[in-house]
């Protein structure tokens, strides 16, 4: 029923292995810590897994994609996160995050930053997610879908340039607007 659906895993492999499917890697999207500006850390470009690791954390449920983030952080510190809250939506997450002292993992790209949150780049742990978008080969033909799919790759390739020297700073957003 739909011509475009965007999906995301970790690995660089697309999301679904199904021979009827047209997958389009679009971005990889680095997983960042969130918090407040307020929060001690926020001054840091970037923050570790030991400064981290002692704060109190807003977490997905257990076994979705970001948990993975708190996972590698217990195991670089072999210390056990202390997580407050667990919840699957990210403007939840960003709203509990931006009115307390929590952290979190959130995108870097698709998290509205500026207005109670800030994110910064966990160093010595790898983290990110890959965005696709996926289609069937019909739909992958109509011209819609192709207007909107060269769309896509021109906002992504915006955000494709290379994370050294970046830091925490998100681009302008593009909008997919011609």
């Amino acid at each position: 029923d739909v011509d475009i659906v965007i999906a995301h895993s970790l690995a660089a492999e697309a999301p679904v292995a199904h021979p009827r499917l047209v997958s389009t890697h679009l971005v990889r999207e680095p997983l960042d810590i969130a918090m407040s500006p307020d929060h001690p850390l926020a001054r840091h470009p970037e923050v570790t897994p030991d400064q981290v690791a002692a704060c109190a954390w807003i977490g997905v449920p257990a076994g979705y994609p970001f948990d993975s983030v708190l996972l590698a952080i217990e195991q670089a510190t072999g210390r056990a996160l202390d997580v407050r809250q667990r919840v699957r939506d990210n403007r939840l997450v960003e709203a509990l995050v931006a009115g307390g002292d929590h952290l979190a993992v959130l995108p870097r790209f698709t998290t509205p930053t500026g207005a109670g949150i800030v994110l910064r780049p966990l160093a010595g742990i790898p983290t990110g997610r890959h965005v696709f978008a996926l289609q069937r080969p019909d739909r992958a033909e109509r011209r819609a879908a192709q207007r909107v799919m060269d769309a896509l790759r021109r906002v992504a390739a915006s955000f494709s340039a290379p994370e050294a020297g970046r830091g925490p700073a998100v681009p302008p957003r593009p909008t997919l607007e011609e």
